[in-house]
């Protein structure tokens, strides 16, 4: 999964300035958290995030197990920086240098 500085272009993919989760090490409890904020989330898709929203993500994750807190406290720091200069970022699911999308 690509996190993508500010709301994706549908183009560009694997960028120096974005951050990488493989979703088969994405805890369980750090999907559900976002699931639980935009049930639309779908992981195979296209997920805009604003500050209020990764914020109550943040919240949810603080009931979930330590991996989960782990993985957002990381992806967190990245975040706080995006928002300095973006209102928003995407989480997208691609796969080498091409970007899938099963929505």
């Amino acid at each position: 999964m690509e996190f993508f500085k500010g709301k994706w272009d549908g183009i560009s993919v694997w960028n120096d300035d974005s951050i990488f989760l493989d979703p088969t090490i994405m805890a369980e409890g750090f999907k559900n958290a976002i699931a639980e904020v935009i049930p639309t989330y779908n992981a195979l898709g296209i997920t805009t995030i604003s500050p209020a929203v990764w914020e109550e993500i943040g919240k949810r994750v603080l009931q979930k197990d330590n991996e989960s807190q782990d993985q957002y406290n990381e992806a967190d720091v990245w975040a706080k920086r995006v928002f300095q200069s973006h209102d928003c970022f995407t989480i997208f699911f691609q796969c080498e240098t091409q970007y899938f999308f099963f929505n």
